[in-house]
């Protein structure tokens, strides 16, 4: 599995378990990810990616870092939409079911 997107200065690529943000390497576990999507909320840059597998979804920085607290449990690719004061994001769960997480 090879993705590749961009969004203004910020190039992505995941190679299988390999996710390099502007070159920089994180290296997530083992599994089968949905593309990235790039979200800017509250002038921060977000990466979210999805495990299908295991149901699991990520939130890195820009500069590669997974966010405290995550993965979350989802099956669908994230949504971040934020406030003034917190970002909010917006996941499929089990079958009728929406997770949503503040952070």
């Amino acid at each position: 599995n090879y993705h590749f997107t961009t969004k203004g200065n910020t190039k992505i690529t995941l190679d299988d378990n390999l996710l390099r943000i502007n070159g920089a390497l994180t290296e997530l576990p083992f599994g089968i990810y949905t593309a990235p999507q790039i979200f800017t909320v509250n002038r921060n840059t977000y990466i979210t990616v999805t495990e299908t597998q295991e149901k699991k979804v990520y939130v890195i920085k820009k500069d590669g870092t997974i966010l405290n607290g995550f993965p979350v449990f989802g099956s669908s690719k994230a949504l971040l939409t934020g406030t003034k004061k917190s970002v909010l994001l917006s996941v499929i769960g089990q079958d009728n079911e929406v997770v949503l997480i503040q952070f």
